[in-house]
């Protein structure tokens, strides 16, 4: 099942000026009661207003102080750069449409600063992020490359696309990062791909997609198969229908045999060349099983669906 939602308000920080005192310089105290006072609402707004919803955002502040005191001031100005600000870009990218905010809502419950010095990146920003049961860690060093605040913005829209989940129009739940060009391929290229087969085949086929096996999680094609499918699949598929229905017995013939087309993929059985193993007839359903290496052998597809078919009628 999904991530809740969010439900809970975000407090200033768990280790506000309230804690402060008997754990940070006077220097330091002075500097985070002024950046609470001055800059934290507004960035915590921005945050909220980026992500489309309400974050519960934490703080170690006594433990982000780690400077000596003559660099307290500037410490807590700096962490807007470091921490506040590539967060709020982050999330103005990833929430940019809806299922972007869909899944921050579905995933993404809290923010939380810390700073670890044996583990925090200096550039290599992914190194310091750590995501887990809806909460994301951010383990940054506070006084390091200030300036590469749209390294870290980028590191960690990268890491909520990849694992920020969202259910698209299948019902299927998919990582955001897959969601994203399989919703576009459904709106943009599908229905014209079915509407070519329903033209050739001069009847209705039913053309189902199995998504999760197509869209095989760790495979380097995830996501460009996504728009792969017109030579994959589709191409071949429209181009052995109407050379099947070229008259009245072959569109006869077919529309007796074929009722639904199933669209799948199993590493361990697709053929990349041998195609006609990579075909299954059963009770009116063909199953197909291809590749997704050899994109461009369209033709060779296409002559083993026909055959396949005609074989058959």
């Amino acid at each position: 099942s999904l991530p809740k939602t969010f439900s809970l308000a975000f407090p200033m920080s768990t280790a506000s000026t309230a804690d402060a005192p008997k754990k940070l310089p006077l220097k330091c105290r002075r500097a985070l009661k002024a950046f609470e006072k001055e800059k934290l609402p507004g960035l915590l707004e921005e945050i909220n207003k980026a992500a489309g919803t309400e974050i519960k955002v934490t703080a170690d502040f006594p433990i982000l102080c780690t400077q000596d005191s003559s660099y307290a001031l500037k410490e807590f100005w700096t962490l807007e750069q470091v921490f506040y600000k590539p967060c709020i870009e982050a999330l103005k990218t990833v929430s940019s449409d809806d299922l972007g905010k869909a899944a921050i809502k579905a995933s993404l419950t809290t923010i939380h600063f810390t700073l670890d010095e044996k583990t925090a990146p200096s550039s290599n920003f992914k190194n310091g992020l750590k995501f887990v049961d809806s909460v994301l860690t951010i383990n940054f060093k506070p006084m390091s490359n200030v300036q590469m605040g749209s390294a870290r913005a980028q590191a960690i829209q990268k890491l909520w696309e990849e694992q920020c989940n969202v259910v698209v129009e299948s019902k299927e739940i998919f990582p955001l990062e897959q969601a994203r060009p399989l919703t576009k391929f459904r709106n943009e290229l599908l229905p014209g791909f079915l509407q070519e087969i329903k033209e050739a085949s001069k009847g209705e086929i039913k053309v189902t997609i199995n998504e999760k096996a197509i869209c095989l999680k760790g495979s380097k094609y995830d996501y460009d198969s996504m728009w792969n499918f017109e030579k994959r699949y589709f191409r071949p598929i429209i181009n052995a229908i109407k050379e099947v229905c070229i008259d009245e017995d072959g569109i006869e013939a077919l529309q007796e045999l074929l009722k639904e087309i199933v669209l799948t993929y199993d590493p361990k059985t697709a053929p990349s060349s041998n195609y006609k193993n990579g075909l299954k007839m059963e009770d009116g359903v063909m199953t197909i099983n291809f590749s997704n290496s050899n994109m461009n052998y369209m033709k060779e597809r296409g002559a083993a669906i026909q055959k396949y078919l005609e074989d058959r009628l």
